[in-house]
């Protein structure tokens, strides 16, 4: 069975249209309805239905689908395989970042790694910090932008890039507005309600 008639039944499939399929696949309408009939020859049996200009599986057709998926999984896995074996294949640099510092930072990091590495494939992971820091030490990044918070446990090393501080805001009518000399500790006996860890942006 010829590969590529499967990948044209596939992508016929995907598009429920010849004509678009034909485009995407790069060859003429006529050509693709010739290699799907020699498929259907292949099989013993037809695989697709022609409605109105749109393409519904036969009962085959949807036996076949399942295969047809299964064997192209197969394939790209093998051609991956094969491409790693002859160091083809550019492993992706994973890199972890938090929303509050990602739109600033990423692109200055991304210029910096493609400055030195131009062929580098790059992939940006957006999390919280504690989400971030499990991924860096479960091996799925290879470095992470995060707030200090739990970013040296368990084999991990971090390096303090910058500081960014937080400033309290109260009305002038705040009753500890009032009491300058004792401000910190009357806010700090104050009940307050926060997001938890997990929903901060850092």
């Amino acid at each position: 069975m010829d590969i590529q008639r499967i990948r044209y039944f596939l992508e016929v499939v995907r598009q429920k249209n010849f004509t678009r399929a034909a485009k995407l696949c790069r060859i003429s309408q006529p050509s693709l309805s010739q290699q799907i009939m020699k498929l259907e020859g292949e099989v013993g049996g037809s695989l697709l239905l022609r409605k109105r200009g749109n393409i519904e599986l036969t009962e085959h057709g949807q036996i076949f689908l399942q295969f047809a998926s299964a064997i192209m999984a197969e394939v790209q896995t093998a051609e991956e395989f094969i491409r790693d074996s002859q160091g083809k294949t550019k492993k992706a640099i994973r890199i972890g970042a938090i929303p509050t510092v990602a739109p600033y930072l990423i692109p200055k990091v991304f210029k910096l790694i493609k400055t030195k590495l131009p062929d580098a494939r790059l992939e940006l992971v957006e999390g919280v910090t504690p989400t971030l820091a499990d991924a860096l030490r479960n091996g799925h990044l290879d470095f992470a932008l995060l707030s200090p918070h739990s970013a040296s446990e368990n084999g991990t090393e971090s390096l303090l890039l910058l500081e960014d501080p937080l400033i309290l805001t109260l009305p002038k009518d705040h009753s500890s507005e009032k009491k300058k000399k004792d401000k910190y500790c009357s806010i700090k006996q104050r009940e307050s309600l926060t997001a938890g860890t997990d929903a901060l942006p850092f």
